[in-house]
């Protein structure tokens, strides 16, 4: 028993180290992005321009019908800018929706419901061709302006998501729907490409950094369970 509760204590020791991992990854972004070691005039000679969002991406509504016989995959935005995920295909013949929206990889997202509490994301590879009501509005970024990844990882910080709700219409604080107007009059400090492609790469690594954490996470929960399974096999 003395042995199984080393091996737990171990075990609840990577977890911790792989969330703060990850933590760690999501502030390096931010930083990135935001680069609050430089004052305004230190970026302006580094070639950082000052714009509004409207300037270097456009809104998209790519709507589609919705079809009785059809499925339709479907995407939400984790609050707090933790990223996408997977909800339950919607099923054609039971919403009451008559359209939806379809995302396309590299687009912009938020929900305009949750946007005062950081519901950003940035479409990757997975959700691909997924569909959303128009709660969740969608922008590209006009190509060798801005990058999608540098958007993403701008609205990381709590600081812009209480910005951008600031003003908005709603039925309280909890209630205050951001639309696209708001996000695109929003103005920035617009690194040159460059870094916005070192960003990018930064990007890539977390997105990659996480696949593995799912998959070591799966093999961690299962790893003390095979232990104690063993341990009495043996004793027994």
């Amino acid at each position: 028993m003395a042995r199984i509760e080393e091996l737990a204590a171990k075990i609840n020791e990577a977890r911790r180290l792989r969330q703060q991992a990850a933590v760690e990854a999501e502030r390096l972004l931010v930083c990135m992005a935001h680069r609050h070691d430089l004052n305004d005039t230190e970026k302006a000679v580094q070639d950082w321009q000052r714009v509004q969002l409207g300037d270097v991406m456009e809104y998209v509504d790519d709507s589609h019908r919705v079809h009785a016989e059809s499925s339709f995959p479907n995407l939400g935005i984790y609050s707090f800018g933790r990223g996408l995920f997977h909800k339950p295909p919607i099923d054609g013949a039971l919403t009451s929706a008559t359209m939806l929206r379809r995302v396309r990889k590299g687009q912009f997202i938020y929900s305009r419901l949750f946007a005062f509490e950081g519901a950003y994301g940035l479409v990757t590879d997975e959700f691909d061709g997924f569909y959303v009501s128009n709660e969740y509005p969608t922008f590209n970024c006009r190509p060798n302006l801005a990058r999608s990844e540098f958007i993403a990882a701008y609205f990381k910080s709590p600081f812009v998501w209480k910005e951008v709700a600031a003003g908005s219409q709603g039925l309280g604080d909890r209630r205050q729907r951001v639309q696209p107007e708001k996000i695109l009059s929003y103005t920035v400090w617009l690194p040159p490409m460059e870094w916005q492609n070192r960003i990018a790469d930064v990007q890539k690594q977390v997105d990659t950094l996480k696949i593995l954490q799912a998959d070591s996470g799966a093999e961690l929960t299962v790893l003390l369970p095979s232990i104690i399974d063993q341990a009495f096999k043996q004793r027994f």
